[in-house]
C-alpha cells in the first residue's frame, strides 16, 4: 500500500491538465464528446496489421499524425507508444498553464504506467536478431525496446530534471503511476508531475492475446467472452494545491484518497473471491467519504472472462442497497483495453466533475456472460458529481482504487 486517506496528509494533490489520446477521438474535448455520444472507438484495424492473428478489429487510434505534434527528426526515433506519450503530454502542459522554464525543470517530474511499450517495435528489433543473429539486428530500434522510453521522451520533450519513473503492472500500470506521483508530490520532491498511461497495438500483442484466447471473437463484443485490446496515452498534470492557487490556474479535481493491495492468484487470473478487492474499495471511503456520496464510478471491467462478474458482486458488497444510485460507467466497453488506461479512465471522472455529467452507463446485473452486449448502455445525463471512484484491477491479483473530489478552492 503506498498510501491511503489523503484527506489526513496536510498537501493536497490536484489534477490541473489533461491530454488525451484515444480510440474514441484526439484531443480532450474531442474524446470527451464521442464518449458522451455513446460512441465506438472499436473498428476493423487500418494502421495496423493482424498478423497471424484472427481479430482484425481493436481500439486503435484513428488518424494520429506524430509530424503535427513533433519534428520528423524527433518522432522518427520513437516508437508508437512513446509518440502517443508525447503528443498527450503537449495538450496536457498547455491545459495546466503550466510554465516550463529554467528554474522549473528540476520541480516536475514524469511517471508513466505501461503495460507493453513500444511492443511494435520490440518485435521488429527482436525479429532483426532473430533473421540476422547478433550481428543482423538493428540497433537503433533496440533503445525502444525497453517500457520506460515513453516516460523519458516525455522528459526529454519538456527538459524536465525532475523525477523520472516507469510502472509495469499489467492492467494497473497507470494507477500505481498515479499513486507514486502523489507520493512524490506530497514528499516535497516535486512540485508538478506529468502522470500518465500509454500503449500501442500491435501484430505481436494481437497474435500472443490471441494465442491465449483472451481476445473478444467479435466487435460487438460477448460478454465474458474476452477483452477487445486497444491503445491510447492519457497525460494528466498532478501539483500541490498551494503553487496551484498561486498561480490561479483551473482546477479538474482533487485526489482525495488511494489504495494499493494484492490478492493471492495465478499470474493470469483474477482474484478469485475478491476480498482485496472489496478491501481496496472500501479503503477508499473514509468516515468523510461515505457510499451514499459517490456519485459516480469508473469500472475496470472490460467482457472478460472473471473481471466483470466478480468486480460488480465486489461493488454490491461495498456498496449494498446504494449501488443502483451509483451510475457505474465502463469506459474499456467503448474504448477497448490497453494497459496503461488508469489515467484516461481518471480523465474520464475528471471531466465529468468538470461538467457535471454522468457519462454512458450500465447496470452490470442485466448484463448475462454469454450474450452480445448489443451496446445497451443508459446515456450522458446532467449530474451531480461530486465525489468519483476509480477501480483498478489486474490479472495477478494487483488492485487500485482512486477517489477523487470536486474542487472547493
Amino acid at each position: 500500500m503506498f498510501f491511503q486517506n489523503r484527506i489526513m496528509n496536510n498537501v493536497s494533490i490536484v489534477v490541473t491538465g489533461i491530454g488525451v489520446i484515444s480510440s474514441l477521438g484526439i484531443g480532450r474535448e474531442v474524446f470527451w464528446k464521442q464518449f458522451l455520444e455513446g460512441r465506438t472507438g472499436i473498428r476493423p484495424l487500418k494502421e495496423i496489421s493482424s498478423l497471424e492473428s484472427p481479430i482484425t478489429f481493436g481500439g486503435e487510434v484513428p488518424g494520429f499524425k506524430p509530424k503535427e505534434y513533433l519534428s520528423p527528426m524527433v518522432y522518427r526515433k520513437m516508437g508508437r507508444a512513446s509518440r502517443l506519450s508525447v503528443a498527450a503530454s503537449i495538450e496536457a502542459v498547455s491545459d495546466a498553464g503550466l510554465t516550463i522554464d529554467e528554474a522549473g525543470q528540476d520541480r516536475i517530474g514524469v511517471v508513466v504506467g505501461t503495460g507493453y511499450g513500444n511492443s511494435g517495435l520490440t518485435d521488429d528489433f527482436f525479429l532483426s536478431f532473430m533473421e540476422g543473429g547478433a550481428q543482423g539486428a538493428n540497433p537503433l530500434l533496440f533503445a525502444d525496446t525497453v517500457p520506460n522510453t515513453a516516460a523519458s521522451h516525455i522528459s526529454l520533450y519538456h527538459k524536465l530534471r525532475g523525477p523520472l519513473t516507469t510502472f509495469c503492472q499489467n492492467l494497473i500500470s497507470s494507477e500505481l503511476a498515479l499513486a507514486y506521483a502523489c507520493q512524490v508530490l506530497d514528499s516535497g520532491q516535486a512540485e508538478a508531475m506529468l502522470v500518465g498511461g500509454a500503449d500501442e497495438l500491435s501484430p505481436i500483442l494481437l497474435h500472443a492475446f490471441s494465442v491465449f484466447k483472451a481476445l473478444n471473437p467479435s466487435p460487438n463484443p460477448i460478454l465474458g467472452k474476452g477483452i477487445i485490446l486497444g491503445e491510447g496515452a492519457c497525460i494528466l498534470v498532478l501539483e500541490r494545491a498551494e503553487k496551484v492557487l498561486a498561480r490561479g490556474a483551473r482546477i479538474y479535481g482533487e485526489i482525495r484518497n488511494c489504495v494499493l493491495n494484492s490478492g493471492v492468484t495465478q499470474p493470469v487470473q483474477f482474484e478469485g473471491e475478491g476480498n482485496e478487492m472489496k478491501k481496496a474499495v472500501s479503503g477508499c471511503l473514509s468516515p468523510e467519504n461515505e457510499p451514499e456520496e459517490v456519485e459516480l464510478i469508473g469500472l475496470s471491467a472490460n467482457f472478460s472472462k472473471d473481471l466483470d462478474r466478480l468486480e460488480y458482486a465486489v461493488l454490491k458488497k461495498v456498496f449494498g442497497a446504494k449501488l443502483p444510485q451509483i451510475a457505474l460507467s465502463p469506459l474499456k466497453y467503448f474504448s477497448g483495453e490497453f494497459a496503461g488506461m488508469g489515467t484516461l479512465r481518471l480523465a474520464a471522472l475528471l471531466l465529468a466533475i468538470r461538467d457535471q455529467i454522468i457519462p454512458p452507463s450500465v447496470n452490470p446485473s442485466e448484463l448475462v456472460p454469454g450474450k452480445p452486449w448489443d451496446r445497451a448502455f443508459i446515456p450522458a445525463r446532467s449530474g451531480p458529481v461530486t465525489q468519483a471512484l476509480l477501480t483498478g484491477f489486474s490479472f495477478g491479483g494487483g488492485n487500485a482504487c482512486l477517489l477523487v473530489k470536486k474542487p472547493t478552492y
